[in-house]
């Protein structure tokens, strides 16, 4: 009988509205998923508003990655990977939480930046991808986050392009609270900052055709519920057509 390597590992994402964890065994080069959780916090209404964490915010995420940190120790995980994306990152006391979080949870976070996060997508895209891609071919990923969004230009072998937009959701209307008044004027308010950002874009993308563009985030999930897209997927995919988003725009 051959010997079997196991180990058990969890992953644990701090983003701008909400903090998961996955908890994962690894079989020689086999990964089984063991549970899965995921918590609501305001990161991103604090630092996007008023740049900085309110310490009842910091108590909470304490308090959910204290539960995280039990029930990893109650299925034996050996190692605990923790990150944090922009609303941690942009946060003038983000020692303080990191601080806080490491000497009450004995975890450690690493603040990722907006290019190590593209890597880490890139990486694990490309691995499934790789019976698939052919040399030449360029692929697209759109990572739609609370706190921004960023564009991927890849192939087979390398990253050719990538970019971090400020126009993640939250951000978008924490700043338009903070700035602005009416909610009449927000959707202008969307439109004018969209297309700025797009203009800058154009100037700067490389001339490359894109044979096929991947989303990323999981606002992307209700959108494909309410333009009935679960029709159209296969076991790792769900496919979202250009023509029935433009139709769920006209709607909203």
């Amino acid at each position: 009988m051959k010997n079997i390597k196991t180990n058990r590992i969890a992953a644990i994402d701090i983003g701008s509205s909400s903090i998961r964890m996955t908890i994962a065994e690894k079989v020689n080069k086999k990964v089984n998923i063991l549970d899965q959780l995921e918590q609501s916090v305001r990161l991103g209404k604090d630092s996007f508003y008023k740049g900085r964490l309110y310490r009842n915010t910091i108590d909470e995420c304490v308090r959910i990655l204290g539960n995280y940190k039990k029930l990893c120790d109650e299925y034996l995980v050996q190692k605990i990977r923790a990150v944090a994306t922009t609303a941690v990152r942009e946060s003038a006391n983000v020692d303080i939480f990191i601080d806080n979080v490491r000497t009450k949870t004995n975890i450690n976070i690493e603040i990722l930046s907006p290019v190590k996060e593209i890597e880490y997508i890139y990486r694990a895209l490309n691995k499934k991808m790789t019976k698939k891609n052919h040399k030449g071919e360029y692929y697209g990923i759109v990572e739609i986050g609370a706190g921004s969004v960023e564009i991927t230009i890849f192939n087979h072998s390398c990253i050719l392009y990538s970019t971090a937009l400020p126009l993640g959701a939250l951000k978008m209307k924490q700043i338009f609270t903070k700035g602005f008044r009416g909610e009449e004027n927000f959707t202008n308010y969307i439109t004018m900052m969209i297309e700025h950002e797009l203009q800058n874009l154009k100037r700067d993308i490389p001339y490359k055709k894109v044979k096929k563009l991947y989303g990323i985030g999981s606002e992307l999930n209700q959108i494909a519920d309410l333009t009935n897209s679960q029709e159209n997927k296969n076991d790792e995919e769900i496919f979202i057509t250009q023509k029935n988003l433009e139709k769920l725009c006209k709607k909203l």
